[in-house]
C-alpha cells in the first residue's frame, strides 16, 4: 500500500497575525534589554563616581538621595606624562571619628567602614580611595559633610558599593525578564517552524520510475518511491 504525497498544511499552524505579534514581542524584549543595559551604565556612573571631592580639614555641601553613602580618602594616585607615570601611595590617616554629617533634620550617625585587617576601596580616574565612614540617608536634601584632619587629605563622598549593587537590582531584573521573553519567543518560533516543516507535503522525486530517496517522513534514512507514490518500504541505506 503506497503512501501518497498529498499531505496538507494542518489548520493548527500558527496564524500569520499571531506570528507577527510574537516577532514584535521579541523586538520589544531586545529593546528592553538594551534600555536596561544603558540604564545600568548610567546608574553605576551616577552612583559610584564621587559626587563631591574636597580637601580635609573642610566641609562640603552635598545634595543626596535616600541610600547608603561612603566617605572616602584618597590613598593612591597615578600621574602620567607621556611614557612616564608616577604612582604615589598614602596611608589612610582620616578616622571615622573625624567625619560628621548634618542634614536638615540634624546630625546623621556614621559608622566605621574599615577594620583592623580589612577595608573597602574604590578607584576613579587612576586614583584609589579607601573607605573611612559610611552613613545612611533617609530623607533627600542637602547635607553638610565635615572631615577633620591636619594633613590636607583628599576626601570624597559617593554611594557605597553595596548601595550601587542595590540600585542595579531593578536593571538586572528588567534585563532578565527581557532575555527570558526573547528566549521563550525564539523557542516558540523554532518549535512552530519545525511543526510547519514536518507537516508540509513531501515533494516527490523528479522521476517517473521507482527509486530510493531520502525519507520525507523522517521515519528512516531512505524510502522507496514507486514513480507515483511513496511506499512503506524503508531502509537505512540507499537502494539502487
Amino acid at each position: 500500500m503506497g503512501l501518497t504525497s498529498t499531505a496538507t498544511q494542518p489548520d493548527s499552524a500558527t496564524p500569520p497575525t499571531k506570528r507577527r505579534a510574537w516577532i514584535w514581542l521579541t523586538s520589544v524584549a531586545a529593546l528592553l534589554a538594551l534600555i536596561g543595559a544603558v540604564f545600568g551604565v548610567f546608574t553605576v556612573a551616577n552612583s559610584a563616581i564621587p559626587n563631591t571631592q574636597w580637601t580635609a580639614p573642610g566641609t562640603a555641601a552635598v545634595s543626596l538621595e535616600p541610600g547608603t553613602y561612603m566617605v572616602w580618602q584618597k590613598t593612591r594616585s597615578t600621574v602620567s606624562a607621556g611614557p612616564l607615570s608616577v604612582t604615589q601611595n598614602e596611608k589612610r590617616s582620616v578616622k571615622a571619628e573625624d567625619v560628621s554629617v548634618i542634614g536638615s533634620a540634624g546630625p546623621v550617625s556614621t559608622e566605621r567602614a574599615y577594620g583592623s585587617n580589612s577595608s573597602e576601596s574604590a578607584s576613579w580616574g587612576g586614583t584609589n580611595y579607601t573607605g573611612v565612614a559610611r552613613f545612611d540617608v533617609t530623607n533627600p536634601g542637602d547635607y553638610a559633610i565635615t572631615v577633620a584632619g591636619s594633613d590636607a587629605d583628599q576626601v570624597a563622598v559617593s554611594a557605597s558599593t553595596l548601595e550601587v549593587m542595590k540600585r542595579l537590582i531593578p536593571t538586572a531584573l528588567l534585563m532578565l525578564v527581557a532575555l527570558l521573553l526573547a528566549g521563550f519567543t525564539g523557542f516558540r518560533e523554532l518549535a512552530a517552524y519545525r511543526v510547519r516543516t514536518k507537516n508540509q507535503a513531501p515533494k516527490s522525486p523528479p522521476a517517473s520510475v521507482g527509486r530510493s530517496a531520502c525519507d520525507p517522513y523522517r521515519a528512516a534514512d531512505y524510502r522507496w518511491f514507486d514513480g507515483q507514490n511513496w511506499t512503506g518500504h524503508t531502509s537505512n541505506y540507499r537502494q539502487p
